[in-house]
């Protein structure tokens, strides 16, 4: 078995898209996953597969989602235990003083080409701020999020792939949730 976290985006957000998470549970149990568990209602979770196609395990997701909830487009990231915990310890801004919940790691698709990197105008974005480490972004906005432009709209808009934000309090409660 493989243990994956599975990042859904715009799931319960400001009361939309509502997806219970006790029946995506039961869904994806259903579905032949095992040892799933939520974390908050905004798309979090963990899950264990037999085999790590990540492309089929993705669009299984993707699928029950769409056919249970009539959500068709709710982008699925999945990450391993030990992908989710490089990047986030390896965050520039872990140890920034700002807080946590102004920290967060964007799980993208895939990593974004050097070109649409190169093209973010980052002193705009000031003083938000983000670097690029693989198919991960670290993003701090020390302001919070409410004026920033620097969202996951923005990211994949600029960035060309999926995204999906979390604060680093999400991240190290879902971090617990694998098994040891």
């Amino acid at each position: 078995m493989i243990f994956y976290a599975a990042f859904l985006r715009g799931i319960n957000v400001g009361g939309h898209r509502k997806l219970p998470m006790a029946e995506l549970r039961t869904a994806m149990e259903d579905a032949g996953f095992s040892a799933v568990a939520t974390y908050l209602a905004s798309g979090n979770l963990v899950f264990a597969a037999d085999h790590h196609d990540r492309a089929a395990l993705t669009s299984t997701i993707e699928d029950l989602i769409a056919t249970n909830w009539g959500y068709d487009d709710v982008p699925v990231v999945l990450r391993t235990h030990s992908e989710l915990e490089k990047a986030y310890e390896t965050s520039p801004h872990r140890d920034s003083g700002v807080d946590p919940k102004w920290r967060f790691l964007a799980l993208l698709s895939e990593a974004p080409s050097e070109a649409a990197v190169g093209n973010i105008d980052l002193e705009a974005l000031n003083p938000d701020v983000f670097t690029i480490d693989g198919d991960h972004a670290h993003v701090l906005l020390p302001h919070g999020a409410a004026k920033s432009k620097l969202t996951t709209t923005y990211l994949e808009k600029h960035l060309g792939v999926i995204a999906t934000m979390r604060n680093h309090n999400t991240i190290e409660n879902v971090l617990t949730m694998f098994p040891a």
